[in-house]
């Protein structure tokens, strides 16, 4: 079951980045209106709160999401910003292995877990593409 749902995910992200690479090539990219889009795109979530089980989060959740769609926002527009400058293969062969990473590092930080030696060499592994891959 979750082998079905890893491989789903990661074939809806390669549809989407292709999406995303056929919009940016059909004119001048511009990384701020694309990404304005896309977050105000995002937003329309809200309107599947009346078919959910729908519980107001928090004061401390609420500006924790607040600031993981800020922190969003701003990777879109990296993501974006790089995707004018090189190709997207390039951009998403750096940015996927790095991606588990920032993300150990994240929840480090926040004390919500504690590295081991294998999360360290997994980090570590995680991130050796980036340094495999080939310069330009």
């Amino acid at each position: 079951m979750w082998l079905v749902l890893a491989l789903s995910a990661y074939f809806l992200f390669a549809i989407s980045n292709l999406i995303d690479k056929h919009l940016l090539s059909s004119g001048p990219i511009k990384p701020k209106v694309y990404t304005f889009y896309v977050g105000t795109l995002s937003v329309l979530v809200i309107l599947l709160i009346p078919f959910v089980d729908f519980a107001f989060p928090s004061l401390p959740i609420l500006l924790l999401a607040l600031l993981t769609g800020a922190v969003f926002i701003l990777g879109l527009w990296a993501f974006y910003s790089g995707l004018k400058r090189f190709e997207a293969s390039r951009i998403l062969t750096t940015l996927r292995p790095a991606w588990p990473s920032l993300m150990g590092v994240l929840l480090f930080s926040m004390h919500s877990i504690k590295y081991s030696a294998s999360s360290s060499n997994a980090s570590v592994l995680s991130t050796r593409g980036v340094h495999m891959s080939p310069a330009r």
